[in-house]
């Protein structure tokens, strides 16, 4: 009986134990954390238009910006943007640095073996950039044919992929900085021929730039936002209320206040 008796009771000390864990060890999932405490963390690396860091207001800007400006007003949480760079947002991420990056993103395989990606919010190419007295380079077959061109992008971004993959003669050069359009200068100066880049951020580029010319764009990529893997909760939240904006057009209305076609909103009919 005594031995009948503390099976009974270990038994019992087992349940309450496996209890007790599921009601106060399970993991909190994300997107539970970001409605408990109230703040939404999104990491964000500059590529104008889509989010930028405007130095006169000490604001993020862009019409990603106002994505999840937007997002966050529906949650009913503060959205708190967290600076981080192309090269070193996978790591940001999965170290839970920020919740979610969502600056517009490129996918590619590569970059999805290490984080989950959301359904496109909207579609873009690349855009080979060169200087507009340069008479070498008025198509993309031009690059092709000049022997020993150097082709600058920016480090930890897309094109480091791209441009090997479109132009395997030219010679790439990769730029440290914080954005995009810091590239530039070095086009400027010569030290590179062309700028590779993505084609918003060279039409928002050239607006205030005459002296450089668009050669031409290639590919036509999904834009998505990334995640960290496991938080399928948290991405399907952000696929839903991206399928919203899409057909609301709401998304389309930020981006064009940023001076950027909503037509990217859908993929490019190809010839």
């Amino acid at each position: 009986m005594v031995v009948k008796g503390m099976r009974i009771f270990s038994l019992c000390c087992l349940i309450v134990g496996i209890a007790l864990v599921s009601v106060f060890g399970a993991e909190q999932s994300t997107l539970d954390r970001i409605v408990a405490g109230g703040v939404l963390r999104v990491g964000m690396a500059a590529s104008e238009p889509a989010q930028f860091y405007d130095i006169n207001t000490g604001k993020w800007e862009g019409f990603m910006v106002e994505f999840w400006k937007s997002l966050g007003t529906e949650m009913d949480v503060t959205v708190q943007f967290v600076e981080t760079s192309w090269d070193l947002f996978l790591l940001a991420l999965t170290s839970d640095q920020f919740d979610v990056f969502g600056a517009s993103t490129f996918y590619r395989p590569q970059r999805a073996l290490k984080v989950n990606f959301s359904t496109p919010l909207f579609y873009k190419g690349e855009a080979i950039v060169a200087r507009a007295d340069d008479a070498r380079f008025n198509t993309l077959a031009d690059v092709e044919a000049v022997a020993g061109v150097r082709i600058g992008c920016l480090l930890g971004a897309v094109e480091e992929i791209s441009v090997p993959k479109w132009f395997p003669d030219a010679e790439m050069v990769t730029f440290t900085a914080p954005s995009d359009i810091d590239v530039a200068p070095a086009l400027n100066s010569g030290m590179i021929d062309l700028w590779c880049t993505d084609e918003a951020v060279a039409r928002f580029w050239l607006k205030e730039n005459p002296w450089g010319k668009i050669v031409g764009i290639f590919g036509g990529h999904p834009i998505s936002v990334a995640v960290r893997f496991g938080d399928y909760d948290w991405l399907n939240f952000i696929d839903a209320y991206i399928g919203y904006v899409r057909t609301s057009g709401d998304l389309a209305m930020w981006m064009e206040q940023f001076g950027e076609s909503g037509d990217m909103i859908w993929p490019a009919q190809q010839p």
